[in-house]
């Protein structure tokens, strides 16, 4: 390798290495408030931007490659109430946060089955007989 090769070399990786030394990153784990126990695929999104993440099966989560600043994120997961927080992130810092999502009753809407017998299979000999052993 000639001497002018590894001179860009060097300043390809100092440059790369301050890029990412800017750059923070925000983890930590998601809990269902109730039991203490870790929720898997639980939704992370940084609001108004298209970066976040899901828990894995320990309900561990990471959002790397952040620039400064603000953020408010908004942590999901389905039959639980969503929570909203917010991150202050500084030049090369890394945030820690336990998150704990409270269960709550999901409304649907109410099915009502109905059925009508056919009239005439009484006649024809059809009938229902229940066994006992």
């Amino acid at each position: 390798m000639n001497p002018l090769s590894k001179k860009v070399l060097i300043w390809v990786c100092i440059f790369i290495s301050i890029l990412y030394a800017e750059n923070g990153r925000i983890n930590g784990v998601v809990y269902d408030a109730s039991t203490g126990q870790p929720l898997t695929a639980a939704d992370i999104t940084i609001l108004n931007t298209s970066l976040g993440s899901a828990t894995d099966e320990n309900g561990k989560f990471i959002i790397p490659g952040l620039k400064s600043g603000t953020y408010l994120l908004n942590i999901s997961y389905i039959g639980y109430k969503s929570v909203q927080k917010k991150v202050d992130l500084t030049a090369g810092k890394r945030i820690f946060l336990q998150i704990y999502l409270k269960p709550v009753a999901i409304d649907g809407e109410s099915i009502v089955v109905t059925a009508r017998a056919d009239p005439t299979a009484r006649s024809r000999g059809n009938r229902l007989s229940l066994f006992h052993a």
